[in-house]
């Protein structure tokens, strides 16, 4: 099966697409009484017209099919950049669908969470950041991560969080310099600078607003579990260390330029890793960003490994569970 999929393109792509939309269709058949991302206290700016926005049968159904296009989109994109900058050594679907699996397991809890089109944007970001390395002097893709993480905090605000990656990021990319980390600053200023202008305009109170923020991002979210999805997530984290020892192996073969890339990777699954800890408004939205550093080890040991029984009976397991906690949760 790993033989097949590595060799047939076409065939691993249609695969990919169909477990999207299996993984998706899956919560939308067995829960069909999901409520849009609500709280107490109602975020501002984009987020929050989407916690209240409507939902009876019509536009359930019509969001679910926009969250199918949205992820599956998403883990092609992100093969895409694997590709490019050589993060997986063949053309290869895997982080696409490992991208699929892991955020199968936010789907059920948080269908419509903003989290999916912030990790979009924290892509867009991973994409400007690595594309700074060829550039000699002053680099202003650090403006552009700056001014796409502050849009994705439009849709999800956690993801402002983030901001230390985006710092070793240019310590680890890049000769250390002042400016390109002012301009990262500047970048997340600037979609604020003008919602609250807008604010100002309009006579919204901008303390207020902040206020809001402050009383989400302190709000204490709860996770709902069971003992199927613990036991899938235990799966999980025992497989993405045995992956993370193998592409540790081969770390030392690999060109200078995408050992630092092997390191922002794990610098981000770090940081969402303290937000996810540290902030309490953080729940399990926070799997579609962790789905994409995660994927990263999978995909290179899938890549590189052994077409024997075990291996496929692995991959097998990682793609049959995400769906199957969705029958159970």
């Amino acid at each position: 099966m790993i033989k097949f999929l590595r060799r047939n393109q076409q065939t691993f792509i249609f695969i990919t697409f169909l477990y999207g939309c299996i993984a998706v269709l899956t919560s939308y058949f067995t829960h069909s009484n999901h409520q849009l991302i609500s709280s107490p206290f109602k975020m501002p700016f984009l987020s929050g017209i989407i916690s209240t926005t409507s939902l009876n049968q019509n536009t359930y159904l019509l969001f679910t099919l926009l969250v199918i296009v949205a992820l599956i989109f998403i883990g092609f994109y992100f093969t895409r950049i694997a590709i490019k900058f050589l993060i997986i050594s063949s053309r290869s679907q895997f982080p696409a669908i490992f991208f699929l699996c892991i955020s199968s397991f936010a789907i059920l809890k948080a269908p419509f969470s903003g989290a999916i089109i912030a990790c979009l944007f924290l892509l867009l970001c991973v994409e400007r950041l690595f594309e700074s390395v060829d550039q000699k002097g002053l680099s202003f893709r650090f403006l552009d991560s700056g001014i796409l993480l502050g849009l994705a905090s439009l849709f999800y605000f956690n993801i402002l969080f983030l901001f230390p990656f985006f710092i070793l990021a240019q310590i680890i990319l890049r000769p250390l310099g002042w400016r390109e980390i002012l301009h990262i600053i500047l970048g997340m200023c600037l979609p604020f600078i003008y919602i609250f202008s807008t604010y100002f305009i309009q006579g919204i109170s901008i303390s207020d607003t902040w206020d809001q923020i402050l009383e989400w991002v302190l709000l204490k979210k709860t996770i709902n579990t069971n003992c199927y999805f613990l036991g899938a997530i235990g799966f999980y984290v025992l497989v993405l260390i045995i992956s993370s020892v193998v592409a540790l192996q081969r770390f030392t073969a690999t060109k200078v330029v995408i050992r630092k890339y092997y390191q922002l990777f794990f610098s981000l699954f770090i940081n969402l890793l303290l937000i996810f800890i540290f902030i309490p408004s953080t729940g399990i939205e926070v799997l579609f960003l962790f789905a994409v550093p995660a994927s990263v080890p999978l995909s290179i040991y899938f890549t590189h490994c052994r077409s024997n029984f075990v291996n496929k009976l692995l991959l097998f397991f990682l793609l049959a569970i995400p769906i199957a906690v969705n029958f159970f949760y």
